[in-house]
Formats: structure tokens, C-alpha cells, sequence
């Protein structure tokens, strides 16, 4: 219905009533007339109100149910959307579950791929027996170590492989098993070609599927064993005392351990702490017991500790060791393994030789007041046989036969020769005995103040081959030495002239340096004889010469650490090598810079 209606017919209501009245007003001039022309505007108004109020409720109802179809329809389509809401929730969620499924299957089927591949690849033996006996599975390692295939395998029981099962004792080690729940034990297992190896066996019950199964790993230690035989053995055998202890005591020692302490067997030593078989105190004057718990606490936490300890045998005598302690896996639990090494008698050579070190210290004073006694006391009676001859020779000059004159001469050549020795034995003995001090020294310098001092003679060539550097020692035995050396190439040189090579090399540890000579050289049988004193190769009356300067060189490398060394044939000169150690170069005032030449060797 057109909601306009109402309002058109209210109004076309309206104007008839207006006219109504307005024509009754025209034709009946009357009070009466005019209650009577109220009385059909009010019926006519309320004609016109009640057919308007019907028409709204008709109006409203239709709207109503307007609205309610419309309701009807969104609660269809609601409902048709909340179902196929529904449906979607439930097919997503069975997708879902079957993702999960398909995941969780895939990742069990990973963790079964890996585990078999665990097991296939695994180092030790595993094998899977039935409550029957028989195989049900065997890994790789398996058929490595028995020799047999896989399918061989399946086809035996334990009591084919393992020596201590017998296939009628198979229901009581079952049973065993079940009762302990896991076993862990050796046995002796056979290959296929009958050799017997050593195994150690984890063996448990395993129920899968409802089935009962066992499982055996399986350890070849056939090696392991061996190698704990020998060292059992060497542990036995060895002549330093072996002892083994924990906490509360030896565990376990060898035949040297019980001979050394003096003890009649391994049984009397058993449960005692080795700090027993000690004295109260320590030479230190520490308590032994509080010394022992520090030596031991720094073995477990070094890992091993070497120290020297007063113990003492079963009778109260010393017995200075030097003990070794070291950490070891002992069946029985946290242990320490004491290696003993009796030092009674080093303790007693330690001691003769402190007696010959006093002994030589007082034989060396006593050479040192000789030598200077000797130097000094001999001079002045050579000194008054020179004066002699040489008034001879001054006051009877026009009188001398030659005869004369060349037994003055020799005279003061014996004289010389004396003057000569008296210094190099006043040298020798002094050796070691005013070392100076370290300090920097410039090799080449020191050769050169050396070869200018020497004044050789410029027939003879000196030269340096390789660059000397600038080094940390200490001076003057290394000047005594090549004034020494130098000294003899010249002298013991058959020639007027020659040549005299200087060489020089550098090594962790020590110089090296060389003097070569192209003289007559030294034959190889006499050059043990060219270091002892006074030795010499000719005749003084020959050469004038003490025979004491490579004594010299020699002790006084001994002394400092060096070595020399000779190397000659006769008639092919001499090269005379000697290493020079070198010393701590960390000295107050040293430069960094004392490396030398950069292009040393």
C-alpha cells in the first residue's frame, strides 16, 4: 500500500466536513443547527482518525513482517554461512591432523632410519637374540668382527659365538638377565676362522611389540687386554718401586716396591698410606703427613708431580727417593700411581762429588800460589842471570871467543824461554778466576786490537771473512783466545809468509768461530798431544815457544762452556774451531740493537 494514501484521504475527509459545516451554518441559522454541524465534524474526525489508525497498525504489520522476512532471509543465509563455517573448521582440522600424522609419521620414520643407521654403523658389535636363542638381527660390525655374513649370522645362536654359553644354559642366563635387568661382564667369543678374541658384553632385556628380546653390545678389548697385561707386566718387572693408593691406603706394588721398603710380601704393605714409611719430619723440618697431602693434592691437580721425599725402610734406615705421582683409573676408585727412584747412591756420589769439587777448589789455590810464587819468586833470579850475561857481554866484549858470544846468546834465549813460561803458567792457573763481567763487546773490533797487538808481520795476510757482529760476553778470555790462536798460526807457520783466514757463524745457542792457517800443519796422530801443557811439536831450540797456548784455549773454553776442535792433516794447514756459548743478553744498559749486522749468517 502507498504509504500517501492515508494523507489524501484524510484531507478529502476534511474538506467535506468544512463544507458540511459551512453549509449548515448557511442554511440553519440556529443554536441547534450548530451542535448539530460540531457533532458531524467530530464524528467525521474521529471516522477519518480511526480509519487513519487502522491504516498505520495495517502499515506497521507490513512492515513487520517485511522486516521479518528479511530476518527470515539473513538468518538463512546465516545459518547456511555458519555451516559451511563449520565445514571448513572441520575439514582444516582433519587436514590438520593429517599433517601432524604425516609429519610426525615422517619424523618417526627419520628417527628409525637413523637409529638403524646408528646401530648398522656403530664400532661396537650389537646383536638382538629371540627368548628362543636365535638372531635376530646383527650390525655391520658384526660381520667384521666374527667373519661370518649376515645371513650367516642369523643362522646361529649366542652359544655358536660365545665360548661361556651353552646352548642348554641359555634359559638360566635368560633368566638371570630378567632378574638383574641390565649385565655387564667379559667373555671370550670365537671368529669364524676359530680365532678366540676378548670382549666386554652390555647385555639387557628389551620387550618391543610384545616381544621380549636381547640385546648384546659387544666390545672387542682383545688389545685393551694386552696392552694392560704388559702393562702389568713392566708394572711387575720394573726395578723403581711401583705402588698404587687411594684414599685409604696401597692398593697395589710391585716385587721392587717390597724389597725396597723390606717388607716380607705385597700383603704387609696392603691399606697403608705410603707417608708411613717416612719420617716424622723432612729434611725441610716440615711434618711429612701435611707435606704429603700437598704433593698429593698438586698431582691430581697438575696431573702429575715429581719431587724428591725422605722415606725410610721397615728398619728406620733413609731411604731418599725422588717419587713421580700421576693420576690413574684404578678398579677400586680414585688412585695415585708413586714411581719411586732411590737416590741413596746419587745422594752419596752428590756427596763425593762436593768432596773432589773442595779438593779441587784447594788444589787450584794451591796451583795459584805456585804459579804466583813461581812467576814472582823466579823472576828476580832470571832477571840477576840476565844482568850477568849481559855485563859479560858489555865488559868482555873484545874478548868473547864466538863461541862465547853464541852461548850468551842462548843463554838469553833460555832466559826468555823462562820469562815465557812463568807467564803462561801464571795465565793458566788464573783461568775462571777473573771472568769480568758481560758487557758489549764489537768482535771485529776485538779481533782487530788483537791482530795489531800480535804486530804480524805484513807478509802474512789476516783476514776476516765474514762479518763479526756485536755480542754480549764477556772480554778477555775472548781476546786470550785469539791472541792464542792467531798467535800460534803465525808462529808455527814453515813459511816467511802465508795466510790466515778468520771465519764466524751463528747458532741458537752458541757462536762459532774459526781460525785457518795455510802453515805445515799437524799430523792427525799428535793432535791429542797439542792441548796437553808444555807440548810442543819441535824443538824449542827450533821454536821458541811454551807449549801451553792451546792448554790455554782449551780450559779456558772448558771453563765458559765452549769446545774446540782441531782439524789438520800434515802438510795442509790448520783450522782450529771453537764455540762460544752465548749468554744471557737481558742486562740493565743493553740495547735491543745488539743483534749486529743485519747480513751475519
Amino acid at each position: 500500500m502507498n504509504r500517501s494514501a492515508p494523507t489524501i484521504v484524510l484531507f478529502a475527509f476534511g474538506f467535506m466536513a468544512v463544507s458540511l459545516v459551512l453549509g449548515s451554518w448557511a442554511a440553519i441559522d440556529s443554536r441547534s443547527g450548530y451542535v448539530l454541524a460540531c457533532t458531524l465534524v467530530i464524528v467525521v474526525l474521529i471516522g477519518v482518525v480511526a480509519w487513519y489508525a487502522i491504516q498505520l497498525v495495517n502499515l506497521r504489520a507490513a512492515l513487520i513482517q517485511d522486516k521479518v522476512v528479511q530476518e527470515t532471509e539473513r538468518s538463512g543465509l546465516i545459518l547456511k554461512q555458519t555451516d559451511d563455517l563449520r565445514k571448513r573448521k572441520a575439514l582444516i582440522s582433519v587436514m590438520e591432523d593429517l599433517r601432524l600424522e604425516v609429519s610426525q609419521r615422517k619424523e618417526l620414520e627419520h628417527r628409525l632410519r637413523r637409529t638403524q643407521y646408528v646401530v648398522d654403523e656403530a664400532k661396537d658389535v650389537v646383536l638382538i637374540v629371540k627368548r628362543d636363542g636365535t638372531l635376530s638381527y646383527a650390525n655391520e660390525q658384526a660381520t667384521k668382527l666374527f667373519g661370518y655374513s649376515n645371513v650367516e649370522l642369523l643362522q646361529l645362536s649366542p652359544s655358536d659365538l660365545d665360548d661361556f654359553v651353552e646352548i642348554d644354559s641359555w634359559e638360566s642366563y635368560w633368566q638371570t638377565l630378567d632378574s638383574l635387568g641390565n649385565q655387564i661382564y667379559e667373555s671370550r667369543y670365537r671368529r669364524k676362522d676359530g680365532v678366540r678374541i676378548d670382549c666386554q658384553v652390555h647385555s639387557s632385556i628389551l620387550q618391543f611389540e610384545g616381544e621380549s628380546l636381547v640385546v648384546l653390545f659387544i666390545r672387542d678389548v682383545t688389545e685393551l687386554k694386552r696392552a694392560e697385561a704388559f702393562r702389568a707386566t713392566l708394572f711387575e718387572l720394573s726395578t723403581n718401586p711401583h705402588l698404587i693408593f687411594g684414599e685409604y691406603g696401597i692398593l697395589d706394588c710391585n716385587k721392587a716396591a717390597i724389597e725396597l721398603i723390606g717388607v716380607s710380601s705385597k700383603a704387609s704393605l696392603m691399606d697403608h698410606s705410603p707417608v708411613e714409611f717416612s719420617p716424622l719430619l723432612q729434611p725441610d723440618g716440615r711434618r711429612s703427613d701435611e707435606k704429603f697431602r700437598e704433593m698429593y693434592a698438586t698431582a691430581y691437580r697438575d696431573g702429575y708431580h715429581r719431587f724428591e721425599w725422605m722415606h725410610q725402610t721397615i728398619d728406620d734406615e733413609p731411604l731418599p727417593c725422588e717419587v713421580t705421582l700421576t693420576p690413574v683409573d684404578h678398579r677400586d676408585g680414585k688412585s695415585l700411581l708413586a714411581v719411586w727412584q732411590d737416590l741413596r747412591e746419587r745422594k752419596i756420589a752428590e756427596a763425593e762429588l762436593r768432596q773432589y769439587a773442595d779438593e779441587l777448589e784447594v788444589a787450584n789455590r794451591d796451583l795459584e800460589e805456585f804459579a804466583y810464587i813461581a812467576s814472582h819468586d823466579l823472576r828476580s833470579p832470571l832477571r840477576g842471570i840476565g844482568q850477568l850475561a849481559k855485563f859479560i857481554r858489555e865488559d868482555d866484549a873484545d874478548h868473547l871467543t864466538p863461541s862465547s858470544v853464541e852461548h850468551l846468546n842462548r843463554l838469553d834465549q833460555r832466559i826468555l824461554r823462562m820469562q815465557n813460561l812463568l807467564d803462561d803458567l801464571l795465565m793458566y792457573s788464573r783461568i775462571g778466576r777473573k771472568e769480568g763481567k758481560l758487557e758489549e763487546i764489537d768482535l771485529s773490533k776485538l779481533v782487530s786490537e788483537v791482530i795489531d797487538l800480535l804486530a804480524i808481520d805484513p807478509a802474512y795476510e789476516v783476514q776476516i771473512l765474514d762479518d763479526l757482529p756485536v755480542i754480549v760476553s764477556y772480554a778477555t778470555p775472548l781476546r786470550m783466545l785469539f791472541l792464542n790462536l792467531i798467535g800460534n798460526a803465525v808462529k808455527h807457520h814453515n813459511r816467511d809468509h802465508g795466510r790466515i783466514e778468520i771465519g764466524f757463524q751463528e747458532f741458537q745457542t752458541e757462536y762459532r768461530f774459526r781460525v785457518t792457517d795455510d802453515g805445515p800443519g799437524i799430523d792427525p796422530a799428535f793432535h791429542q798431544r797439542v792441548f796437553k801443557i808444555f807440548q810442543t811439536l819441535q824443538s824449542r831450540d827450533t821454536l821458541e815457544a811454551s807449549g801451553m797456548g792451546l792448554a790455554i784455549v782449551e780450559k779456558t773454553l772448558l771453563r765458559f762452556g765452549g769446545r774446540i776442535e782441531l782439524q789438520s792433516e800434515l802438510g795442509a794447514g790448520t783450522t782450529v774451531q771453537f764455540a762460544w756459548p752465548k749468554f744471557n743478553q737481558a742486562i740493565a744498559g743493553v740495547s735491543t740493537a745488539l743483534g749486529g749486522n743485519e747480513n751475519r749468517p
